[in-house]
């Protein structure tokens, strides 16, 4: 129990920082009862164990399999060493297939110690009668050998389930199968795990090809009119582009109300080459790639075409949970419709990189103004470290605004004035300096200080 504290610590730094230094009283409390502790941590944060324990994986696949397929139990030891340096991949696919997190299994473990040889003090009933139910397993005895016949059934026994799990994980694995996948399985975005354990794209992270054909069945619904953010969205979502701490329901009224409305003929494709995934704590996924997207803008009665840098962050069902263009790289408007909208990887960006395109219109929150271009990239990265999407822009580029011969940091940028009033009331609540603006090459002034605060002025 001497990792305790460190464990504690970790989760609450992930789901609770301000208790971290409440730490030492809240061990002196339960003291004893560490399980108890362990097991209502888990239950508050929705917490995957198994990223803050290390302990035997051997061990914990035993108790899996005593606990909800005894008859395969025997073949934990076959089961681990298939999936040597991918345990985490094992236990995430025993936990789809049993609809559990195995919190109480490994609470057991870490805390008796392995193997397990008695129950858990001080947990609930339930945690303690799967610990027993895994002790009865651990403490039967051998019988006496009864000769060699006896010795030679239990091998061939043995061989024979050997072949049948082997056979099982390979068939699994894809090994038996032939041909690519139907167009149907690339767009379900709940086709099974086990499908793309062996399918590492390029060397992409395993789990990369059904993240990808969950973001591209995103993209194919949007175009279609056919969306549903159920599909994609998890029930709470942290953020969709410019909407904090939403729903799918809210995302579903914006698309059939604003978007549609505003973003005509709208197409959006992930270009080649630039898709990449990585694992983050507790079980999450990050996608980034570069979206090429076109449209024709009502507002505007101009087509246009946009590159962006994309962030999504989905959670451990492959449900969404954060989707947002952090930078956009290319932004132009023509009367006439564009031509394809995919684009070369060997295309280079705009001669604007972080500095937004002034060929349009578009809306921003002002949160500062700076002397150097340097000092313009260290507050926009400061920015987009605290989760913001942001950029910088040359103030005298731009007919509306002030003429002040200053780069202003901002965030967002928003296509609607809408967006951005939403925007800059939620940000002003932390940040009561920062105010919204209308950036065009029209001599209009129009200031945003929250939901139906506009003031606009001609200059």
């Amino acid at each position: 129990m001497a990792d305790i504290k460190k464990i504690i610590e970790r989760v609450y730094q992930d789901f609770n920082p301000d208790k971290i230094s409440n730490v030492p009283d809240i061990l002196e409390k339960y003291q004893g009862n560490e399980a108890e502790l362990l097991l209502k941590l888990s239950q508050k944060y929705d917490v995957r164990l198994e990223n803050y324990i290390s302990i035997d994986c051997l061990n914990l696949v035993t108790a899996i399999l005593n606990k909800y397929d005894r008859e395969n139990a025997l073949t934990a030891a076959t089961l681990v060493d298939a999936y040597k340096g991918r345990e985490k991949d094992l236990l995430f696919s025993l936990g789809k297939k049993y609809n559990s997190n195995f919190n109480d299994l490994i609470i057991a473990i870490f805390v008796t110690g392995s193997p397990l040889t008695e129950p858990v003090k001080n947990i609930t009933p339930a945690v303690i009668e799967n610990i027993t139910a895994y002790s009865r397993e651990n403490q039967r005895t051998e019988e006496p050998s009864t000769g060699r016949s006896s010795k030679s059934l239990i091998y061939i026994i043995v061989a024979i389930a050997f072949i049948i799990i082997v056979a099982i994980i390979l068939f699994a694995g894809g090994v038996f199968k032939s041909g690519n996948k139907t167009e149907s399985q690339a767009k379900n975005p709940n086709v099974a795990v086990d499908e793309h354990i062996e399918n590492k794209d390029l060397g992409e992270d395993v789990f990369a090809p059904k993240i990808r054909a969950t973001i591209h069945a995103y993209y194919s619904d949007l175009t279609a009119g056919t969306f549903n953010a159920a599909n994609y969205f998890a029930d709470q979502v942290e953020r969709f582009i410019t909407m904090l701490n939403t729903t799918p329901q809210t995302i579903n009224s914006y698309i059939n109300t604003s978007y549609y409305k505003e973003f005509v003929n709208g197409k959006s494709e992930i270009e080649d080459g630039s898709f990449v995934v990585t694992k983050e704590a507790g079980g999450r996924y990050s996608a980034e790639y570069i979206e090429n997207g076109s449209c024709y803008r009502t507002s505007l009665h101009k087509y246009q075409h946009t590159r962006a840098h994309v962030r999504v962050i989905l959670n451990p069902d492959f449900k969404i949970v954060f989707f947002q263009q952090d930078k956009l790289l290319e932004n132009e408007y023509s009367t006439s419709p564009p031509g394809n909208v995919s684009k070369s990887t060997s295309q280079t960006a705009s001669n604007q990189t972080e500095v937004q395109n002034n060929s349009g219109s578009f809306y921003i929150i002002s949160a500062a103004a700076v002397n150097t271009e340097s000092q313009a990239k260290a507050k926009s990265s400061e920015l987009r470290s605290a989760g913001n999407s942001t950029g910088y822009l040359w103030i005298p580029d731009y007919a509306s605004l002030s003429g002040a011969k200053l780069y202003c940091v901002y965030i967002g940028p928003f296509s609607t004035q809408n967006d951005c009033e939403i925007a800059t009331e939620n940000y002003r609540k932390t940040h009561p300096e920062a105010y919204g603006l209308l950036v065009s090459q029209e001599r209009k002034r129009v200031q945003i200080n929250g939901i139906g605060k506009v003031v606009t002025t001609r200059r």
